[in-house]
């Protein structure tokens, strides 16, 4: 014969014991996790210090706990998932590593649940096996979704970084050092390399997105901003510099233009031979 139904409230109250005399000795579950997640690349390298990944630990195992136990959770625990999410993308952990970290909470709770069951608690135990199950899977969700968000906000606030510093360095015309120096930082190019620069007016602007995504894949370095006078591409030719003057090169949609046009689209041209570093048109 197989064994009784367990009731709800029995195994209500089974887990709501074990889970509470677990959070009592949260300090054990944390012993346990903290090594694993240190030893976890991205983690390994010492990105996040052992001080901040224990205390984040015990933030969440009493989450966890106390969502398993049926306990109210505290508003001091109501956004630990989010935080925890954001952090980490902000720090540059890999997203599969913090997943991994994070699925290792739920061994670490099921583990000690089981330490702590007596025979007569297991059935309640494994009937209530998808309250972990939910605890661990909520939590996991609030980290992944806030590490998302947060890892898109980041790229739009340095793409927002690479326009301004773009559109600046073509309103200086190319003459200022300190501009032209920063520049260079926000897009990754090198001031000494060879570039090549064109302006799509119109309805070839597509062609020149299909054109950018290729170089992207391609590993070029390369920036594309809009402009009045079209979508201006700058791409950093491969190979070491020095060994040709390549400037800055504009294609013929802006040749015609006025010269505030032609500065404002990127009309670059080649610097002098003295001169190593891209100017703009004059």
């Amino acid at each position: 014969m197989g064994a009784a139904p367990v009731e709800d409230g029995h195994a209500d109250a089974v887990l709501n014991r074990l889970a509470m005399s677990c959070l009592e000795d949260v300090d054990e579950l944390v012993e346990r996790f903290v090594p694993y997640v240190l030893a976890t690349p991205g983690y390994s390298e010492g990105q996040v210090p052992e001080a901040v990944v224990s205390g984040t630990a015990v933030q969440v195992f009493e989450l966890l706990l106390r969502g398993i136990g049926g306990v109210e959770v505290p508003q001091r625990l109501i956004d630990v998932s989010s935080q925890i999410g954001r952090d980490r993308a902000a720090t540059g952990i890999p997203l599969d590593s913090l997943l991994r970290a994070v699925r290792f909470d739920s061994r670490v709770v099921w583990q000690a649940l089981l330490a702590r069951a007596g025979p007569e608690d297991r059935p309640a135990l494994l009937a209530g096996a998808y309250r972990v199950w939910e605890a661990v899977e909520g939590h996991a969700l609030g980290v992944m979704t806030a590490y998302q968000d947060a890892v898109l906000e980041m790229a739009r606030s340095e793409d927002d970084e690479r326009r301004r510093w773009f559109a600046r360095l073509l309103e200086t015309d190319g003459k200022h050092p300190e501009v032209l120096s920063r520049a260079a930082t926000v897009l990754g190019v090198d001031l000494d390399a060879h570039f090549v620069v064109v302006v799509a007016p119109g309805r070839s602007r597509s062609r020149l997105a299909a054109v950018y995504s290729r170089l992207l894949a391609s590993g070029i370095t390369c920036h594309r901003q809009p402009s009045v006078a079209g979508d201006i591409l700058c791409a950093q030719l491969p190979g070491p510099p020095g060994r040709r003057r390549g400037g800055l090169v504009p294609r013929d949609p802006v040749r015609d233009q006025p010269r505030g046009h032609r500065v404002r689209a990127g009309a670059w041209r080649r610097p002098p031979r003295h001169d190593h570093r891209p100017t703009a048109g004059r």
